[in-house]
């Protein structure tokens, strides 16, 4: 180029993203995840156990400045190996576990439904979905939907006749006014609706939307755990309004894993509560030693007061 040898790179950078010829995706997906891994260590800046930001400002950062890092390209790396791609959910486990202040023994499930982040798989579900409404777009008279299409380029053609001697309105009437020709266009509604369903095929559009759905749904759902005991929507250590040190104790307590936990032989063991000196110290028994199961505001300064943080 302009008489000068240009050098041979096996790996070019070419807008943020690093081409390889092999199309593995794994030097980009390893360089986002260096990236992501450097801007983790915002969040143990401005957060610890008992100090700092609360879980929302975390969480903020997190889609804020480390998300978008791993996510770029995910359009190209997504059909990358398995084995490539699971590298990318171990940085987001780790930024949800320094958002929640939950244990690196609590499974990573409970931690990112906990701290209200998508995993990054249903995340890429949603993009390949909005891909292919962006090809109903460009290819709108090539949709499976043929009746629909036909049936509403009827409609716009007859009203466009019609405009050329008569001024047309589109109004919606409700059916219990009595204007001429509504009752009878509401009967034929009626028998519209108890007729058999047309079959036909989806469109591109419908489609997005019913993987959306399901998609949401199925985020929605709490993790099946045996201790885990939410039972709301996702983000439940961003539902509490109170500082840090309150935020993660709660998250502890929801979780099951709490500082007294420990395995042997694949057995979970507690640590004696140290009020009682005899009662395991499982968080069921931490709330109701505490006199506040149900009052989980008031839940940290009761386990403050009467010695019992050392077990969460």
């Amino acid at each position: 180029m302009e008489s000068k040898s240009l050098p041979y790179e096996k790996h070019p950078k070419y807008l943020g993203y690093i081409l390889d010829p092999e199309i593995f995706s794994n030097k980009h997906i390893d360089y986002v995840i260096n990236k992501g891994r450097k801007r983790l260590d915002l969040l143990k800046y401005i957060a610890g156990r008992y100090w700092g930001a609360d879980a929302g400002t975390l969480r903020l950062t997190y889609t804020s400045l480390i998300r978008p890092v791993l996510e770029y390209g995910s359009q190209i790396y997504f059909s990358a190996s398995r084995t490539n791609l699971a590298k990318l959910p171990r940085v987001q486990s780790s930024a949800a576990r320094i958002i929640t202040g939950m244990r690196h023994s609590c499974p990573t499930d409970l931690v990112l439904f906990e701290a209200d982040i998508m995993p990054l798989d249903l995340r890429r579900k949603l993009l390949l979905s909005n891909r292919s409404a962006i090809q109903h777009l460009s290819d709108w008279t090539n949709v499976g939907d043929k009746a629909s299409l036909s049936l509403s380029v009827s409609i716009l053609k007859n009203l466009k006749e019609l405009s050329h001697q008569h001024e047309i309105y589109s109004q919606w009437i409700p059916s219990h006014i009595g204007l001429f020709g509504n009752d009878t266009a509401d009967l034929l509604a009626k028998e519209g609706v108890t007729e058999d369903l047309m079959s036909r095929t989806l469109t591109f559009s419908e489609i997005f939307s019913k993987t959306k759905s399901l998609i949401q749904e199925l985020w929605k759902t709490p993790p099946t755990h045996p201790w885990y005991n939410r039972q709301v929507a996702p983000g439940g250590a961003l539902s509490i309004k109170a500082n840090r040190v309150v935020q993660t104790t709660i998250s502890r307590l929801a979780s099951g894993h709490t500082r007294g936990l420990s395995f042997h032989l694949g057995q979970k063991i507690y640590e004696n509560c140290t009020k009682c000196n005899l009662v395991l110290a499982t968080p069921d028994h931490l709330l109701l030693c505490a006199g506040h199961l149900f009052q989980p505001l008031l839940v940290y300064d009761f386990l403050r007061t009467l010695g019992l943080m050392d077990l969460v």
